[in-house]
C-alpha cells in the first residue's frame, strides 16, 4: 500500500494491532523467569533449538528417560504459571527455583 508521497505505508507491528497477543507475550515472559533453571533448559533445547530428546539429554548430561520427565515437568509448570485449564496445580505460586 502506497501513502501520498509515493512511498510504500509502513506496516504495523502485528502485536501494535493486537494488544491481547502483548499482554500474553509479557506473561509468558513473566512465567519463564518464575520457572526453575532445569525447566527452562529443556524448554529451550525442545522448542527454541528443535534438539531432539537423545541429544538434549546428551547436552545435560543425563538419560533421555530423564529428560522427557523433566520436559514433562517442565511443561506442566509453565502452564501452572500461566494459568492454564489443562493444569490440575491449584496453586501455581508453589513453584519453586
Amino acid at each position: 500500500m502506497r501513502s501520498g508521497c509515493g512511498w510504500p505505508k509502513p506496516r504495523l507491528p502485528q502485536l501494535a494491532l493486537e494488544p491481547d497477543r502483548a499482554a500474553q507475550r509479557l506473561d509468558l515472559a513473566r512465567a519463564w523467569n518464575r520457572l526453575p533453571d532445569d525447566s527452562q533448559e529443556a524448554l529451550a533445547l525442545h522448542l527454541f533449538e528443535g534438539v531432539a530428546s537423545p541429544r538434549a539429554a546428551q547436552v545435560l548430561g543425563i538419560s533421555a528417560a530423564a529428560y522427557r520427565a523433566r520436559l514433562a515437568r517442565a511443561r506442566h509448570r509453565l502452564a501452572a504459571l500461566l494459568g492454564s485449564p489443562d493444569s490440575d496445580d491449584p496453586d501455581p505460586v508453589e513453584v519453586s527455583r
